[in-house]
C-alpha cells in the first residue's frame, strides 16, 4: 500500500502537483509522471500518456499539463489503466478507447470526491469524432 499523502487545501500549482502525485500513485502505480506539455499536431499544447512496448521494462509515462486541470490527468491515468502497453489498433479502436478513457476518469472523480469538467471532456472526445456524431454516455452528468 502506498504512504498515505498529505494534501492542503487550496488551488495553488503545488497543491495540483501533490494531488496529481496521490492520484498517479493510487491509480496508476506502473507509471512515472512528469510535469510538462506535449504539443499536438495543430501545435496546442496538452497532456498525454506515453505507453511502453509490451516487451520493454520502461514504465508507462503520463505526462501532465497542469493548467489543463485534474480531469484531464485522471483521463491520461485512464488510458494507462486501460490499455496497459501499446498503442490502438485501429482508428475504432482509439475512438472506444477515448471514450473509456474519459469514463474511468468521470468514475475516479467521483471516488475521490474531485470536480470533473464535463465541457472540456466532452470538446476534447469531439475531436477524435468530428466525422461522425458521437457522444459519451455520461453516468453523472446532469443527474442533480
Amino acid at each position: 500500500m502506498a504512504d498515505k499523502v498529505r494534501i492542503k487545501l487550496g488551488n495553488r500549482p503545488r497543491v495540483k502537483k501533490q494531488i496529481a502525485a496521490y492520484l498517479v500513485a493510487r491509480y496508476a502505480p506502473g507509471a512515472t509522471l512528469a510535469f510538462r506539455a506535449v504539443r499536438t499536431k495543430t501545435g496546442k499544447r496538452t497532456s498525454a500518456v506515453y505507453l511502453a512496448r509490451a516487451t520493454s521494462a520502461d514504465l508507462n509515462e503520463i505526462v501532465w499539463l497542469p493548467e489543463g486541470g485534474l480531469t484531464s490527468l485522471l483521463h491520461e491515468i485512464g488510458h494507462h489503466r486501460l490499455e496497459g502497453h501499446g498503442k490502438a489498433k485501429s482508428d475504432m479502436d482509439e475512438i472506444v478507447n477515448e471514450a473509456l478513457a474519459w469514463r474511468w476518469a468521470e468514475w475516479a472523480a467521483q471516488q475521490e470526491n474531485l470536480w470533473f469538467d464535463y465541457k472540456t471532456a466532452d470538446s476534447s472526445f469531439a475531436t477524435y469524432t468530428r466525422s461522425a456524431p458521437i457522444k459519451i454516455n455520461w453516468r453523472k452528468k446532469d443527474v442533480f
